[in-house]
C-alpha cells in the first residue's frame, strides 16, 4: 500500500497501523493505496486512495464502536484478500440495506498549474465561496440542532462539513466542486432523518405489531406441531417411504418464519434509531415473515437433498440397524431455518449462485478492450 519514508524504528514498533495510514493519507491523500480486479480475471481494476481507505476505516471503525466492539475486544476477520478486506460485508445486512452499497463520489484531483488554478477561482468567484463557508456554517448549526443527540449521523456530517471548510480554507480549486458536494450530502442526510422520523410517526407501531403477531402465530403453530394430533392431521401413512418428514418440514418452515418476524422487528428498530428509516420499504416489512416461510421450507429441502445424497440418515428416522451412520438432528435443520429466514437474502443470493453455476449466467461480460495488464 505504499510507504512512508524515514520513519524511525521506534515509531513503526510502537505505534498504530491506523496511525500510519492517517499520516500517509494526509501525505499523498491521492495515490493508490488499493488496486484489484474489477472481478476474478479481468483486465480492468478498481482502486481506492489512502483518502478513501482513511474514510472507509472511520466509517467502519463507528460501525464497530456503536455494535460494542471497542479497544481490547478480540474479533475474528475472515476474508480473502480483496477489495472486500477494506469494505463494509456485515452480515447484519437488514431489510432496507441494498446488496450492493452506494459509494459516494470523489473527484480525482488534478495536476493543475498556478495560472489554471487561478483561472478556477476565478470562475468559481469569491461570492460563491463565501457563499459555500456561509453554508458550511449554517449546516453545521442544522445537525447540532437536529441530529446532534445521535453521535453516529452527527459525527459523519461534522467530518463531511470538516473536509469541506478545509479545501475552501485552503483555496483548493480542483476541489472546491467536492467541498460542494460535501455540504449536498450532509443536506440530504438531515433531510432523511427529519422524513424518517416524520415516516416512523405513523408506521411504527403497526409494524411493530405486525412482527410480533406472527412471531407469536408461528411460535404458537410450532408448540402445537409437537402435539401427537396435530402431527397426525399432517402425517403420512408411511414414514419410511415419504421423501419429507412432515414434522421437520414443517417446523423448519415456521423456524423460517419466525426469523423473518425477527427481522422485522430488528430492522424496524433499528432504522428508527438511526433516523434513516424509509417508508418505500414498508411492503418488504411485510412480507418478510412470509418470506421467512418460504425460506424455512427451502432450506429444509436443500438439507433434505445434501442428506439422502450423502447417504445420512436424519435422526428422527435413525433405527437401531443405522446406528453407525451419522444423525442430522432436527435442531441443527431448524437453527439454519431460523438463521435464513432471518437473513433470507443470504439464502437467495446462494441459490442465485448455484443456479447461473448450473444454467450459466445471462449476463455475459463484454471482452475488454483494454490490454492486459503483466503481473508479478
Amino acid at each position: 500500500m505504499g510507504r512512508v519514508e524515514e520513519v524511525e524504528d521506534k515509531t513503526v514498533a510502537t505505534a498504530n497501523l491506523s496511525e500510519h495510514l492517517t499520516r500517509v493519507a494526509h501525505l499523498m491523500p491521492d495515490k493508490k493505496a488499493v488496486i484489484c480486479p474489477a472481478a476474478p480475471g479481468a483486465h480492468d481494476f478498481i482502486h481506492w486512495s489512502f483518502r478513501e481507505l482513511e474514510e472507509e476505516a472511520d466509517r467502519l471503525a463507528h460501525g464497530f464502536h456503536q455494535a460494542g466492539i471497542v479497544k481490547g475486544v478480540k474479533t475474528i476477520l475472515m476474508v480473502r484478500p480483496s477489495l472486500e478486506l477494506f469494505q463494509d460485508q456485515t452480515l447484519a445486512r437488514d431489510i432496507q440495506e441494498p446488496a450492493t452499497p452506494v459509494k459516494p463520489l470523489e473527484l480525482p484531483v488534478l495536476n493543475v498549474t498556478e495560472e489554471e488554478r487561478q483561472a478556477i477561482l476565478k470562475w468559481w468567484g469569491d461570492r460563491r465561496i463565501r457563499e459555500l463557508s456561509t453554508d458550511i456554517d449554517a449546516t453545521y448549526e442544522e445537525v447540532r440542532r437536529k441530529v446532534g443527540e445521535n453521535e453516529s449521523i452527527a459525527t459523519d456530517a461534522f467530518n463531511q462539513l470538516l473536509k469541506a471548510r478545509d479545501i475552501l480554507i485552503r483555496r483548493d480549486a480542483e476541489r472546491i466542486a467536492q467541498a460542494e458536494y460535501y455540504i449536498e450530502q450532509v443536506r440530504v442526510r438531515l433531510k432523511r432523518a427529519s422524513e424518517s422520523e416524520s415516516a416512523a410517526k405513523k408506521v411504527q407501531w403497526p409494524l411493530l405489531g405486525w412482527g410480533l403477531f406472527w412471531g407469536v402465530i408461528f411460535l404458537a403453530l410450532l408448540i402445537m406441531a409437537g402435539m401427537d394430533w396435530f402431527q397426525g392431521l399432517f402425517q403420512p401413512a408411511s414414514q419410511a417411504q415419504s421423501l419429507v418428514e412432515l414434522d421437520v418440514f414443517l417446523s423448519a418452515m415456521l423456524w423460517g418464519g419466525i426469523g423473518g418476524a425477527v427481522a422485522v422487528l430488528y430492522s424496524l428498530f433499528k432504522h428508527i434509531g438511526m433516523r434513516d428509516f424509509d417508508s418505500q420499504y414498508v411492503i418488504s416489512y411485510v412480507g418478510k415473515p412470509f418470506l421467512g416461510l418460504i425460506v424455512g421450507a427451502t432450506v429444509y429441502m436443500i438439507l433434505a437433498l445434501v442428506v439422502r445424497a450423502l447417504g445420512i440418515v436424519p435422526a428422527s428416522q435413525a433405527t437401531g440397524e443405522v446406528e453407525t451412520i451419522p444423525a442430522i438432528a432436527p435442531g441443527v435443520v431448524y437453527l439454519v431455518a431460523w438463521a435464513a429466514g432471518f437473513k433470507e437474502n443470504r439464502l437467495l443470493e446462494l441459490v442465485d449462485r448455484v443456479m447461473k453455476q448450473v444454467f450459466g449466467s445471462s449476463d455475459k461480460e463484454e471482452p475488454s478492450s483494454e490490454p492486459a495488464v503483466p503481473t508479478g
